[in-house]
This record gives C-alpha cells, sequence and structure tokens, in this order.
C-alpha cells in the first residue's frame, strides 16, 4: 500500500469516528412523536399546506468513539428539499434555505464543553 493510500485510509478512519448520525431522532410539531426515516436517511412524513416542526435536543458527551470532546469544534450538516425551511439553535434563527438553497454547515460551537445543550429546531414552510 502505498503512502498516500494509508493517509486516505486513516483519514477516512478519522471522519468515521467524527461523526454522529442524528436523523432518527427527530421529534415532529410538539406531539413528540418521533419521525420516521426512509431510504438514504430521509425524513418521512406526510405532505402538508402548513408549517412542519422539528426539533432535537443534543448534549455534548464528554467522549465520541473513545475520543475526548473537550475543546472540541462541533457542525450539523443539513440537506433539506422544501420551499422554505428555517433553522434555529437555542431559539436563534441561523439558517434559512430553499430549494435552490438546500444544504448548508453549520459551525455550532468551536470549543465544546461537556453536557453543553443544543436545542435544534428546523421549520419546512
Amino acid at each position: 500500500m502505498t503512502i498516500a493510500a494509508r493517509f486516505r485510509q486513516i483519514i477516512s478512519k478519522l471522519e468515521q469516528l467524527s461523526k454522529i448520525n442524528l436523523i432518527g431522532n427527530w421529534e415532529q410539531d410538539l406531539s413528540g412523536e418521533l419521525v420516521p426515516v426512509g431510504e438514504k436517511d430521509s425524513l418521512l412524513f406526510p405532505q402538508s399546506n402548513g408549517v412542519v416542526h422539528l426539533s432535537q435536543t443534543w448534549i455534548v458527551p464528554k467522549t465520541l468513539s473513545n475520543l475526548d470532546l473537550s475543546n472540541s469544534i462541533i457542525r450539523l450538516k443539513l440537506i433539506w428539499w422544501a420551499s422554505l425551511v428555517e433553522v434555529y439553535i437555542n431559539g436563534i434563527k441561523v439558517q434559512e434555505g430553499d430549494l435552490f438553497d438546500q444544504k448548508c454547515r453549520l459551525l455550532l460551537i468551536e470549543n465544546a464543553q461537556e453536557d453543553q445543550i443544543f436545542k435544534v429546531e428546523i421549520k419546512l414552510i
């Protein structure tokens, strides 16, 4: 194996260790019901003419894959398919998009601490 191939392998492993898929934990509207997950990690909910509210609360753990998360950078990566989307973190609107601007990678914190709480809310309009 070449050095370049070995580096790619190491980088891939580190990327796997540093990501958490939270797709299955979204609650819809204020009911507390979890939104079903479909193929390709997509959320499934009936078509609506109104606003759909999704929310999750995240608490920063001490470790992830046995790696200390103290002082780490935490980002949120989202992809949506909706006429209009608003993203709120701890009650503050941090992103807005539509069908033509359907992806974002948000910086949540540059210096994470254990037990730090993030309330993530998404409005699909």
